[in-house]
Formats: C-alpha cells, sequence, structure tokens
C-alpha cells in the first residue's frame, strides 16, 4: 500500500512539474478551445452557413500572447474586406466572362503575393487573405453570380465572430504581454552577443553567430509589430525596442570591423600589435560583466556603464602615452585602438538605453528607414502566384471538376502564405505531413463520432480532440507548419455546418482535391524557388554593391543606422542567413560582410570630413569615393588599382597634416585600404562571373 502511494505521489509530481513547464502550451490550449467552442456557439446562433469558418479564424489568429491576436486580427479583418471587395466588383463586372475573371483574379493573386512578399509581418499576412479570400468568395460565385454577395456576407459574419471570440478570450482569460517577452528577448541577445565578444578575437568562424544575431533583430522587429495594438503604456517600449536594434546593428558592425582587423594583423604575424589590442579588448570584455557573469537586468547594466566610463578615460590615457612613443605608434595600431574606442562608445550608448528599459519614459520616435527588397523578387513571387492559379483554374475548368474550388483555394493558399519562407518547398513539406494527420483525424471524427452527436454538448465533445492535438502542435514553434497543416484540414472537411454531412466520397474527393492544390504548390516552389536561385543570389549582391556605390556618391551624409539595416534586410529576406553552409548562400554572405564594412567605413570618414574646412581634403576625398563606387559598380582588375591608387594620394595628402582631427580620418582610411586589398579576389571573381 506504500508503495502504491509513493507511486501516485511521484507521478502526481512529475505531472505537476511537467504542467509548470508546459504552462504556455497548456494554456494556449485551453484558450484556444474555449474560444473555438464561442465562435461555433454564436454561430449557430445566427444560423450561419459555415461555423467552421469561425472556427478556424480563431484556429488561425489564436497566438501565445494577446498582441499577437490583436494585430494579426485587425490584419486578417483588413485583408478579408480587400478580398471580398475585389471579389463583389469583378463579379459585377466579369460574371458571364469565366475568361477574363479569371485572368482578373489571377492579376490579383499575384499583386497580392507580390505584396506579402515586399511587407514583412501582419501587413504581409493582410495581403496573403487579400489574395486567397478571392478564391473562397469569388469561385464560388461563378458557378451561380446570384449568390455572390450572400457567399460574402456570410464568409465576413463568421470571420467577424472568430475574431472577435479569439481576441476576446485573449484578452480577458490570462493575457500575456509582448513587453515581458520583448524584455526577456533583449536581455536573452545581449548575453549572446557578450558570448560572442568573449569567443577568440581572432576567430574566422563567427559568422554563424553573427547570422543568428542578425536574425535575432527581425525577430524583435516583429514582436514589435505584434505589440502595438497593446496598450499606450507599452509605446514607450516600443520605441526603446527601435532604438536598440539600431544601435545593436552599429554596435556588431563595428565589432565585425575590428574582427576582420583582427585576423588581418594575425596573417600578418604583427604580434607587438596583437598583443596590445588583444589586452585591451579584454578589459573591454570584463567591463561588460558584473562579477563574471553577463549583464542581464537594467542596473546590472548601469554598473557596466560606470566600468566602461573609467576603460574610456584610461584608454584616452593610453592612447597618448602610446601616440608620444614611436615604437608603438604605428599605422596598425592606431587604427586598431580607433576601432575599440568606437566599439567601446556604442556599446556605452546601447547599455544607457537599455538600462532605461523597465522605466515608461518616453524615447525619442526614429525616422522611418522604409522597405529594402529585391524587386525581381518580388515579380517573380507574383508570377508565380499567378501561374498557381491559371493552371489549377484550368484543369477544373476543363473537367468540369466538382472539387475544382477546394483545390484552387489551397493551392493559392499555400503559394501566397508561404511565399516569404526562408525554405518554402520544406515549409510547404510539413504542411502536408500537418494536412495528412488532419485528415486522419477528420475521417476518425466525421465518422466515428459525429455520428453519435445529437446536442451541442455531444458536438464538441466529438470535435474537441483534434483542436487540442493540433493546438498543441501550434504552440511549437518548430512545429507550427505542422499544426497549422492540422488545423486547415481537419476544421475544413469537418461534416456539420447547418446539417451533418456524412458523406464519405464528397469527403475523400475534397480531401485529394487539397492535397492536389498542395503538391501543385510545392511543384511551382520547386521551379520558382526564389531562395535557391543562383542568378537572384547575385542580383542581391549587385543590391549590396549598389548601396555602397549610394554611400560613395550621395552628396549628403548618408545615416548609418539606414545602410546597415537596408544591407541586413535585402541578405535576410534573400534567405541566406538561414542558409549559410550553402556554397551560393556563402557568397552572398561574404559580399554582405565586404559591403557592410565598406560602407560603414565610406560613411563614418565623409561624416567627419564634411566637418572639416579643407578643400583640397575634401576634392581628394570626392574622387577617391568615385574610384570605390566604380570598383563596386564594375568589379575589374583596373578599377581596383585606380580605386588604391586614389587611396594612397589621400592618405599621403594626411600624412603631412598635423592635428587630432585627422587622427580617426587617418585610422579608417588605412583601414578601408587594408580591406580592400584583403578582398581583392572578391572582385576579381565577382567581375570575371558577371
Amino acid at each position: 500500500m506504500t508503495s502504491h502511494l509513493q507511486s501516485l505521489t511521484m507521478s502526481t509530481q512529475s505531472l505537476w512539474a511537467w504542467c509548470k513547464k508546459e504552462s504556455m502550451m497548456l494554456t494556449h490550449i485551453g484558450k484556444l478551445c474555449l474560444a473555438g467552442i464561442l465562435s461555433i456557439l454564436l454561430s449557430l446562433l445566427f444560423d450561419l452557413e459555415q461555423p467552421r469558418t469561425a472556427l478556424i479564424t480563431v484556429a488561425i489568429v489564436m497566438q501565445t500572447h494577446s498582441g499577437m491576436v490583436l494585430s494579426k486580427s485587425y490584419y486578417r479583418l483588413l485583408g478579408t474586406i480587400a478580398g471580398i471587395g475585389m471579389s463583389l466588383l469583378l463579379v459585377a463586372l466579369f460574371a458571364q466572362q469565366p475568361f477574363l475573371f479569371l485572368i482578373s483574379m489571377a492579376l490579383w493573386i499575384g499583386l497580392c503575393t507580390a505584396g506579402s512578399i515586399i511587407l514583412r509581418d501582419h501587413q504581409s499576412y493582410a495581403f496573403v487573405l487579400a489574395g486567397y479570400t478571392l478564391c473562397i468568395v469569388g469561385l464560388p460565385a461563378t458557378l451561380n453570380a446570384n449568390y455572390s454577395f450572400d457567399i460574402a456576407m456570410n464568409r465576413i459574419s463568421e470571420i467577424m465572430i472568430g475574431l472577435v471570440c479569439a481576441t476576446t478570450v485573449s484578452e480577458l482569460i490570462l493575457p500575456r504581454r509582448m513587453g515581458e517577452t520583448i524584455a526577456h528577448a533583449l536581455r536573452q541577445r545581449f548575453i549572446d552577443f557578450t558570448y560572442l565578444l568573449n569567443t577568440s578575437i581572432t576567430e574566422q568562424n563567427n559568422k554563424v553567430a553573427v547570422m543568428q544575431l542578425m536574425n535575432d533583430i527581425f525577430r524583435l522587429e516583429s514582436y514589435q509589430a505584434s505589440s502595438t495594438l497593446e496598450s499606450d503604456q507599452s509605446r514607450s517600449l516600443r520605441l526603446k525596442l527601435t532604438r536598440l536594434n539600431r544601435e545593436f546593428m552599429s554596435l556588431a558592425t563595428s565589432h565585425h570591423t575590428l574582427i576582420e582587423l583582427l585576423r588581418r594583423l594575425t596573417e600578418q604575424q604583427a604580434h607587438t600589435t596583437i598583443t596590445i589590442l588583444n589586452k585591451i579588448y579584454q578589459r573591454l570584455v570584463q567591463s561588460i560583466h558584473i562579477n563574471g557573469q553577463a549583464i542581464v537586468n537594467e542596473s546590472q547594466a548601469q554598473l557596466a556603464i560606470q566600468q566602461l566610463n573609467h576603460l574610456e578615460n584610461n584608454l584616452a590615457e593610453s592612447t597618448h602615452s602610446n601616440h608620444q612613443s614611436p615604437s608603438l605608434n604605428s599605422p596598425e595600431l592606431s587604427t586598431g585602438l580607433v576601432l575599440i574606442r568606437r566599439l567601446l562608445s556604442e556599446i556605452k550608448l546601447y547599455l544607457t538605453t537599455y538600462s532605461a528599459l523597465s522605466n515608461n519614459q518616453p524615447s525619442f520616435d526614429p525616422p522611418p528607414l522604409g522597405i529594402h527588397f529585391e524587386p525581381l523578387s518580388a515579380l517573380l513571387g507574383g508570377i508565380r502566384g499567378a501561374l498557381v492559379l491559371v493552371i489549377m483554374a484550368s484543369v477544373w475548368l476543363l473537367s468540369a471538376w466538382p472539387s475544382g474550388i477546394e483545390a484552387i483555394t489551397m493551392a493559392v493558399v499555400a503559394t501566397t502564405l508561404f511565399a516569404t519562407s526562408p525554405a518554402p518547398s520544406k515549409t510547404v513539406k510539413q504542411f502536408v505531413i500537418g494536412g495528412f494527420i488532419g485528415a486522419l483525424l477528420g475521417y476518425w471524427v466525421n465518422f466515428n463520432l459525429l455520428v453519435e452527436a445529437n446536442d451541442f454538448t455531444t458536438l464538441i465533445i466529438a470535435i474537441l480532440p483534434g483542436i487540442v492535438i493540433a493546438s498543441a502542435f501550434t504552440a511549437k514553434p518548430d512545429k507550427a507548419v505542422i499544426g497549422a497543416g492540422m488545423f486547415i484540414i481537419y476544421l475544413s472537411h469537418l461534416g456539420f455546418s447547418k446539417t451533418y454531412q456524412d458523406n464519405q466520397l464528397a469527403f475523400f474527393n475534397d480531401v485529394i482535391a487539397d492535397f492536389i492544390g498542395l503538391f501543385c504548390s510545392a511543384i511551382m516552389y520547386q521551379l520558382m524557388d526564389l531562395q535557391s536561385n543562383s542568378w537572384l543570389q547575385k542580383r542581391t549582391i549587385r543590391s549590396l554593391q549598389q548601396l555602397v556605390v549610394d554611400a560613395c556618391l550621395t552628396t549628403q551624409t548618408l545615416r548609418r543606422e539606414k545602410f546597415e539595416l537596408a544591407a541586413r534586410e535585402l541578405i535576410y529576406r534573400s534567405g541566406s542567413t538561414h542558409k549559410v553552409s550553402e556554397k551560393t548562400d556563402q557568397q552572398v554572405i561574404t559580399w554582405f560582410f565586404i559591403c557592410l564594412e565598406m560602407g560603414h567605413l565610406i560613411i563614418n570618414i565623409q561624416k567627419e570630413i564634411i566637418t572639416l574646412n579643407n578643400t583640397i581634403l575634401h576634392n581628394l576625398f570626392n574622387s577617391m569615393s568615385q574610384t570605390l563606387a566604380q570598383l563596386f559598380k564594375q568589379c575589374e582588375e583596373s578599377s581596383f588599382q585606380e580605386c588604391i591608387t586614389s587611396l594612397d594620394k589621400l592618405l599621403t595628402y594626411l600624412d603631412h597634416e598635423e592635428g587630432s582631427k585627422y587622427y580617426s580620418i587617418n585610422s579608417e582610411l588605412r583601414l578601408l585600404k587594408e580591406a580592400l586589398i584583403d578582398n581583392q579576389r572578391f572582385f576579381v571573381l565577382q567581375g570575371e562571373s558577371s
């Protein structure tokens, strides 16, 4: 008896420990189930045609955080209204002309797919909804145009009920705000960056870590977008997050530039310079630790700022002493000290903002930095979406396929929804796996459980197991796509609307149509895989190079954060940050770092030279900038030599100028020259492949 009690106690403790560990998942499942039950109840009370549409809406918009639910619901509503509006317009114009109707649909789908690629986060999702809503409302209207308005009104009513239920439950039942998640993510990011600083400064294989930190910038931007509709109190946090992201980009770029300098010095076997810089660098790393531990909260950030101030003062004295000593006053050492001091000041600026994270004091509103994307990628994505619709619609019309609308809709959903995925083919595969599980669940529920349901309670009991299983998958980020596939297929084919439907033949026909649509989408992703296309990757490289050209030729000082964000967004959209092991993507990443370093240096030099009243210096710098721009345009050996010659002229002039105001410019120019020489082979290879 005692052993049984002990076993029961241990089992209870294990269960309780598991519940605490998986509390977020269990809360998500509970809220989704509750919102889903409410949506079905309200749909039946209002006598709507398809209560499962409201249930699907709940499943799609319900997230682990309240801000995400609000934001996704808002943009889903906008996208649905736009799609329904276009459906009614096309039906009114081309109801009797199927060919023109389908061509217009294809153009709209292509436009929406391109829009989803150009934009990010929930704005991208709104374009996805505007695209496939046209299929859901417009295609049935082609069979009977007189019912198009009724179909549209039912659709918007069912979606509205789903959105209201999801947002209400999310806000009232154990709401989870984005503020805590953002603050935790910011702390974790700085810990990760501190770990990167702790690695060997001569280590060359740190690109993967840098890519992960860069992806983190966009993840936090996504969090910020999701918190827009939360309380006004979180506005200050959102603005600080934007500021922290911009400051983090700057210090990450400076850190990379320093690492590259130290790598070159190691190759040159400049041991004395390496020893001095390494010693100072280690003091910098120690200064952003408290009692040997990484900074995790705002009070520790304040202490770290004091330590950095102390180091900055000592570093200024050390720099002055080195400058007075001919044996230590080498150009390489001067350049390294300039970079370390810049990295120190940028870390201090970041920690200053970080230390004020939890207070409610307003932060400045950063200027909008625009959207940066590869136009051809958006164009081809739009063409791919339009082609999927044309192909599937042609099959439907030529074969008079009863389930053709199902196949078209699912193909368009997959083609628009996963267009921005870093690996769309892999994502569709996961969705198909989830869909297969959902189809099995749907068959079991429809023809074993729903046949026994005779009231609302038994109806809920019948469909609830499938919802619980699918929601458990969606609560796990790495399995969310599988969960989405389960939800879409399972809920789309539940056999209840106003009446129970137990037609097994119709069920299998519709499910097979869904998978045919998914396979069509997967084939199109294979044929037009924008993320793995070498030609498009080369265009991304050209776009990165053009950013440097613009930085060289602009008449005004280009904002450094604008340049960095443009470069990071271009490579993020290309998908290369998720595939650093592939050869083509390694080339893109290599050019990303080259362009980032060159652009960073040219902007800093330009900013300092503009403040000086020296006409000769201005002319020499403008000449050098033009040759550098020409090099990035043509990537030819002759352009490279012209650029080096212009740089030498500028450096020769500065060597004869005295004054501390030229000290930093000289160091930056020498670093620029070393970087050019170090990367000469990449310019030659790029020129040969163009």
